[in-house]
């Protein structure tokens, strides 16, 4: 039933000494995983013309970029402001007019859910509606009707980010969520040089408290609302990776402390009826805070499980704590110290879990949702969704799964699955274009092309970028992504007045033609004239000529009957 014994065992967590390179078992796809949250983003070097890597480090930037900088004079003015250069007034143009436009907008649909590097982040409200999020929104979806609120996404000042107002709504990408017990509110925390954390109405996305850290602390990790709802507590992405509590009524800080150097991926509080103890879960780590003197407990493993990272945590109502161990297995915690483990997926990390009428169930990346019964460590039933399971919660006889793909599904109690939610997975969304009526695709980072209709408010059609692995010819894409150049496109386009045929630029240079909007799997032509990745591509009105705008510095124009090259220019 168990996961393996370490040497020894302990009753002070400060005389438990671990070897995390000959004791701990962490599966090797959660080590790649870890890399990719640390802090590495490829750009293109301009200088070199290649692409490197450098650090994602949140900028403490307190200014809008087009206002703010002081450009100087000569060569530091091209240097701050060189599209001051590039920009000339026409001649003949329409009057100037400084008021904005009499036209207001209001948000009615988001296809997303943030699923690369997030977890436990899909929950369901009081009313049995999916909450979740995307971007910098919180959404609230009816299933049913497949309509949705949002905490967020009202119309805003026209100001860079980093110099807007966070006082009402997320500025930034939001990284962590929590549902309340009682199912009334969510909490959730965002990125950026000083994170801001709110806490809403999960029926009406209405505003109820914020929260403010300090500058350097670049993210929220984790969130977490007490079960009486009177504390939230959260970490940050800070070298210390701090603690915080704060009162969820006032927004006051109650307690902060370092809780060591390495990430915390989730955090949760115990349900045992009087107790104040709060959870943290990461990488290498397991502790438990009592808010009360507010000192750390370092989980102590003894002879009853190997060591290894901790992905997500639970309680019950009992005071047990639960976590999915980043080798496959499901550690049981009596306050500090583990009291057993056992293996219900075989293989893989644990990546969400979740306590309920004694039963745990819990994801893992064995693409499985196990339903198991932690007082014997025996799975009771299983549910294959074949894909890296990030979160899961069960109200009544439904499970609501949100998957590694940016998929949501919803399943009943007979194993039917219901995709409630598709999107974009991996990296950032680039490309989008208007197919006519109510149709239109996009293209993103994660080796996919979707078309959607806005009347049913779903994916009709996918296709794969590219099937094979390949490089740019010459410099390269800043990305987000592992994925090769090939399987990434920035641009799309569609010949609305002609064949249909739908244009994919990728970021190896290369431009592939679709046959249609319905069948953007199947490739009609390929075309590889640039020599750098695409940035921007349109028909013609007529149909007749596809334009091709390169990162190389060349617009291509192709006849569209048999895309053979018109010119370059």
């Amino acid at each position: 039933m168990g996961c393996g014994g370490s040497s020894g065992g302990a009753s002070d967590p400060s005389s438990e000494k671990i070897n995390w390179n000959k004791d701990a078992v962490i599966d090797d796809e959660f080590k790649n995983e870890q890399k990719r949250a640390g802090a590495k983003k490829k750009v293109f070097d301009k200088k070199t013309g290649k692409t490197v890597e450098k650090d994602k480090v949140q900028e403490d930037r307190d200014y809008d970029f087009f206002e703010g900088a002081d450009a100087g004079k000569g060569e530091q003015f091209m240097a701050v402001r060189p599209y001051e250069g590039a920009i000339v007034e026409p001649a003949n143009h329409n009057d100037f007019v400084g008021s904005a436009p009499d036209v207001s907008y209001e948000l009615e649909y988001v296809y997303g859910y943030r699923a690369e590097d997030s977890r436990m982040n899909c929950f369901y409200n009081s009313s049995g509606n999916a909450c979740y999020f995307t971007a910098a929104l919180g959404v609230i979806l009816d299933q049913g009707s497949n309509t949705q609120k949002f905490f967020g996404g009202g119309q805003t000042d026209n100001q860079s980010k980093h110099v807007s107002r966070d006082d009402k709504a997320h500025t930034n990408d939001i990284t962590a969520m929590d549902m309340s017990c009682d199912r009334s509110l969510c909490a959730t925390g965002q990125n950026g040089s000083k994170p801001v954390a709110f806490l809403w109405d999960s029926k009406s996305g209405d505003f109820k408290a914020r929260f403010k850290l300090d500058k350097g602390m670049r993210e929220v990790t984790a969130i977490a609302i007490s079960p009486d709802n009177k504390m939230v507590a959260l970490t940050d992405n800070h070298n210390d990776h701090n603690i915080w509590v704060f009162d969820a009524a006032k927004g006051s800080q109650l307690n902060k402390d370092k809780t060591g150097p390495d990430r915390i991926y989730h955090m949760a509080w115990s349900l045992k009826a009087g107790d104040c103890i709060v959870a943290t879960a990461g990488e290498k780590h397991f502790a438990i805070w009592d808010t009360g003197n507010f000192k750390k407990k370092k989980g102590i493993y003894g002879s009853n499980g190997k060591p290894t990272s901790h992905c997500c945590v639970a309680w019950d109502d009992a005071g047990l704590a639960y976590t999915g161990g980043a080798n496959s297995c499901i550690y049981i915690w009596e306050g500090q110290n583990l009291k057993s483990t056992y293996d219900v997926h075989g293989k893989g990390f644990v990546c969400a879990i979740k306590w309920a009428d004694g039963k745990i169930i819990s994801g893992a990346k064995d693409g499985n949702i196990v339903i198991s019964d932690p007082s014997n460590g025996t799975a009771e039933k299983t549910i294959e969704v074949g894909e890296l399971v990030r979160s899961v919660d069960m109200k009544g006889d439904k499970i609501l799964a949100g998957l590694r793909n940016g998929t949501i599904l919803e399943i009943d109690s007979k194993g039917a699955k219901k995709e409630i939610m598709k999107s974009h997975s991996d990296g950032e969304a680039w490309g989008l274009a208007h197919a006519g009526g109510d149709t239109f695709v996009t293209s993103g980072d994660d080796n996919k092309i979707y078309t959607w209709d806005m009347k049913s408010r779903k994916s009709t059609a996918c296709g794969e970028i590219c099937d094979e692995d390949a490089k740019s010819k010459a410099g390269g894409a800043s990305s987000l992504t592992e994925y090769a150049p090939s399987k990434c496109a920035r641009a799309v386009a569609v010949n609305c007045n002609g064949s249909g045929h739908v244009a994919i630029g990728h970021n190896d240079g290369r431009v592939t033609i679709r046959e249609s909007a319905k069948h953007v799997d199947k490739i009609v032509h390929t075309l590889k004239d640039s020599k750098e990745w695409i940035e921007a591509m349109s028909f013609s009105p007529d149909g007749s000529k596809l334009a091709v705008g390169s990162h190389d510095n060349n617009i291509y124009v192709y006849n569209t009957d048999d895309y053979s090259l018109h010119g370059t220019c």
